[in-house]
């Protein structure tokens, strides 16, 4: 009854891992599809909306005067745009728009938010037009249908 030996087995997770967030990243690009494609008019309406929003957000940035309610209309504004990406699954756009509304609740010094939204807000409508160039080959006909992609 002496133990004698123990054996040891190491295995390397790394590649199940990856494979394990692969497969969600795919599912949730796939969950983002379909809800495109269920609901084909209210993307349009997302779509537009959110350029739209992007541009308000643009315009309160540019303004002579930046000051508290300058930066409550932007997290309004930001709300409203991580909701609706999230709603089609947009996930990577909605974290993003998420990183850029915490900006808007560290008011220290409203120049440097200003400046730094600014930033934020351009990255936002790029990435939301990287979304619909990268997906074109699958959004294609619901862009050439009334939200055109800018390039």
């Amino acid at each position: 009854g002496d133990l004698v030996s123990v054996v040891v087995i190491a295995t390397d997770k790394t590649v199940e891992f990856k494979a394990k967030e692969e497969a969600a990243k795919l599912q949730s690009f796939a969950n983002m599809v379909v809800g495109i494609l269920r609901n084909k008019s209210e993307f349009l309406r997302f779509v537009s909306g959110s350029r739209e929003l992007l541009t308000q957000a643009n315009q309160i940035l540019k303004a002579n005067r930046f000051d508290a309610e300058s930066i409550r209309g932007l997290r309004r504004i930001l709300h409203t745009l991580k909701g609706a990406s999230a709603t089609f699954g947009v996930y990577k756009l909605t974290e993003r728009i998420h990183q850029a509304e915490n900006i808007t609740s560290e008011i220290s010094d409203f120049a440097a938010v200003q400046k730094t939204l600014s930033r934020e807000i351009d990255d936002i409508k790029s990435e939301l037009e990287l979304l619909l160039q990268e997906q074109r080959s699958v959004l294609g006909d619901i862009l050439d249908a009334g939200a055109p992609v800018r390039e």
